[in-house]
């Protein structure tokens, strides 16, 4: 008999479960230690009713502790979870100080700069902060700031205690998503991680070992959904299909009326993305950082085809497609029905999981 535990040196930590919650629904995700890598015990997804989370904030606890349950009943899940926050209730800043040796002095300088760039009073958050490697030869140290508001987490949380499940860690959702579809031994230049979701399209980028910035934009499946849709005239079922299998293509059947409706909107894509990359890589360059030099789609809305050539024509930059399943177990059936097109909708889940799998819960919030 085997049981859900991952060991550490004379230390136990039970598997946790990642649980994605959003507006519009959550997705959960069991791994377990399998072959070369991990396998996927369990996963599934539930919708929610409008109201229940708006915008990245448990509005009715109650609620979504009653579906949680229901959708869980009878998966066998283990009663542990990690758990995520959306990024817009994330504030994260990279400040600069000179060098500071003593860690209770470079504590409170920390914080003293962190009440300047971060827009809530830190009494009223949770807060974390991390060193970022230098690239230069200067006296000056750069640190990487995340807080989030106590209110959003301690409501999420208490949202899950009450669906009878015990939280080991929460994080924001960017770590997650880098953590899944970034190669763990990666150390090369920033990479830019494009996570188009079904309301909104989320810009990460890691580095040095970390997430250096977030943002988002008003990009997403459903709007390519719709316009779609309008263009053709066909109900939102076939359109996806068409995103998928035609897409930014030309088509013997329907020729370029897709391309023709979906087109605008990833032009203005590209427009926006060479402004963030521009800002940011001016930013690496006063301090001597790598700018980006390459980026991975994610999300739902990465699967249009064609999607990766036109970006990287637009951008001018290596674009490809993500492979959050790249740590699992391809001889696990639940990991063969993960990878038949679902993957990348996953990537949060899958990266809360990892996290839960490996026992990385030292610490609550991360």
């Amino acid at each position: 008999m085997s049981f859900p535990f991952s060991k550490t040196f004379f230390h136990i930590i039970p598997v946790a479960f990642g649980l994605d919650i959003t507006d519009a629904a959550f997705k959960f995700l069991e791994l377990t230690p399998g072959g070369k890598g991990f396998a996927v015990r369990s996963f599934g997804e539930r919708d929610l009713p409008s109201g229940i989370v708006r915008e990245g904030v448990v509005r009715q606890p109650e609620e979504l502790s009653r579906i949680i349950r229901q959708a869980l009943k009878g998966t066998k899940m283990s009663s542990y979870v990690v758990t995520s926050i959306p990024d817009e209730e994330v504030f994260l800043s990279t400040i600069q100080l000179p060098r500071i040796e003593k860690r209770s002095e470079l504590d409170t300088a920390i914080r003293v700069e962190a009440e300047e760039n971060i827009p809530i009073a830190l009494e009223e958050a949770y807060f974390d902060y991390g060193l970022l490697p230098e690239h230069s030869t200067s006296d000056a140290m750069h640190v990487l700031v995340t807080a989030v508001r106590k209110a959003t987490v301690d409501a999420h949380i208490g949202a899950v205690r009450m669906a009878g499940l015990t939280p080991l860690a929460v994080e924001p959702e960017s770590f997650a998503i880098a953590r899944s579809v970034v190669p763990g031994e990666y150390n090369g230049a920033p990479v830019l991680i494009i996570e188009i979701g079904a309301s909104r399209t989320r810009l990460i980028i890691f580095g040095a070992g970390t997430v250096l910035a977030i943002g988002s934009l008003p990009f997403s499946s459903l709007l390519l959904g719709e316009a779609v849709m309008q263009a053709l005239n066909v109900d939102r079922g076939m359109a996806i299909t068409l995103q998928r299998n035609v897409g930014l293509f030309e088509h013997e059947q329907y020729g370029t009326k897709v391309q023709a409706a979906i087109v605008p909107l990833f032009n203005k894509l590209i427009k926006e993305l060479e402004r963030y990359i521009s800002f940011f890589n001016q930013k690496q360059a006063e301090t001597g950082a790598p700018g980006i030099d390459s980026i991975l789609l994610s999300g739902g809305g990465s699967y249009v085809g064609g999607i990766e050539k036109y970006l990287g024509v637009g951008l001018k930059i290596a674009v490809a497609r993500a492979n959050p399943l790249a740590e699992l177990s391809a001889h696990s059936a639940k990991t063969r029905d993960l990878a038949n097109g679902q993957a990348l909708r996953y990537s949060v889940a899958i990266g809360l999981a990892l996290r839960g799998v490996r026992g990385d819960v030292s610490e609550f919030f991360h």
